[in-house]
């Protein structure tokens, strides 16, 4: 049994301690509901009642409860001189699961800012031990292990799953305990910090967990809003099947396919994420130049694609000018990679600022949402 222990100082002529203790909670004098609790002090230490393994106990008690108590005091490496800690939480809406899931941009973000290179150790805790068991849930198919990602995205929030950016390092596989990582990290411009992801495995899972940085130079860590980088964005939903599925530039029926005019208004990053609803057919889009027609096998010029997977999301990153688009706009289609195969998908364009961009839904079926 591990015990962590805290002594706040409110309650230190109490003489009253804070237990982590996991799997079963003390109910005497100064427990969560016991009557020595006054709502002064409950508002001072913050206390928030709940079978989490936590509790406060009397230093008496303590000493008649637990026949030995182990004190581990863990030193920092001499060169370790700055920690920043931040408390953080899978919430609704905040709760993706990992890369395998098109919500895992929904995940908890941060922005990690490094002047200087830094020696760098950045672990994820969950507060509760019962979730770091993996234990706090009732169904054997949850699996509540967890991990961290860092990516080089330009300052950006990660959409969708982190092998689409450069990946900086990563805790490794998903686990139970605490994750970890070292690692030496280069200087960040001021405007494009590191951005950090923490997941669980499956999606849906709620926790507190607490995010901390060590490192030998100072850094700057920050909650990181979801669309974080880009002002600009609009969602749109279809399906494309038999005369509507096109298929890919391949194909001479690629016309047939759903497809937008985009008009670049001042220079900007324009990223389209695309998502399967349903269907398996593997799937893509494309931006190019064609008159500001629906798409042909002969194009003028490919200005950025996603590629085609039979995975759950794909997404398309490119820099884009008014000059792409000068003569005429540009033209985005979403498709199939053989004619003919069913899906139905979501797609999310964003680009930095409002104003960047206009975007122009021209084939039927196209829904706004």
């Amino acid at each position: 049994m591990f015990v962590f222990f805290c002594i706040h100082p409110h309650l230190y002529l109490h003489l009253c301690l804070h237990l982590r203790r996991g799997a079963v909670e003390w109910l005497g004098d100064w427990s969560d509901n016991s009557p020595c609790w006054t709502p002064a002090l409950r508002s001072q230490v913050g206390l928030v009642a709940g079978d989490d393994g936590a509790f406060w106990i009397s230093f008496t008690d303590m000493a008649a409860q637990f026949s030995r108590i182990y004190i581990c005091h863990v030193p920092l490496p001499p060169s370790i001189k700055h920690t920043y800690t931040l408390t953080s939480a899978w919430t609704t809406g905040r709760d993706g699961g990992c890369t395998n899931f098109t919500t895992y941009g929904n995940n908890p973000q941060f922005a990690l800012h490094v002047p200087k290179q830094a020696n760098v150790s950045i672990y994820l805790v969950l507060a509760d031990p019962k979730a770091r068991r993996g234990a706090n849930t009732t169904s054997a198919e949850v699996d509540f292990s967890s991990a961290l990602h860092v990516c080089a995205n330009k300052g950006r929030a990660i959409d969708s799953n982190c092998a689409q950016y450069p990946l900086i390092c990563s805790s490794g596989k998903y686990g139970y305990r605490s994750r970890v990582i070292q690692a030496k990290l280069d200087p960040t411009p001021p405007d494009t910090p590191y951005t950090i992801i923490a997941s669980t495995f499956d999606p849906g899972l709620h926790a507190d967990f607490w995010l901390r940085i060590e490192s030998d130079t100072p850094v700057t860590l920050q909650p990181m809003p979801l669309d974080h980088g880009f002002d600009g964005r609009v969602a749109f939903a279809g399906s494309f099947a038999g005369p509507t599925s096109g298929g890919c530039i391949n194909y001479d029926t690629v016309c047939d396919n759903p497809y937008w005019r985009v008009r670049v208004l001042r220079p900007t990053t324009l990223r389209a994420v695309l998502t399967r609803r349903e269907g398996a057919a593997a799937m893509g889009c494309m931006l190019v130049q064609c008159g500001g027609n629906a798409p042909t096998r002969r194009v003028k010029r490919v200005v950025g694609k996603s590629g085609y997977s039979s995975g759950n999301m794909g997404e398309m990153e490119v820099a884009v000018t008014p000059e792409d688009c000068a003569d005429c706009p540009l033209t985005l289609f979403v498709s199939a990679f053989k004619a003919g195969d069913a899906a139905a998908w979501g797609l999310v364009l964003k680009w930095l600022e409002e104003g960047d961009v206009e975007v122009e839904a021209v084939a039927a079926g196209i829904q706004k949402v």
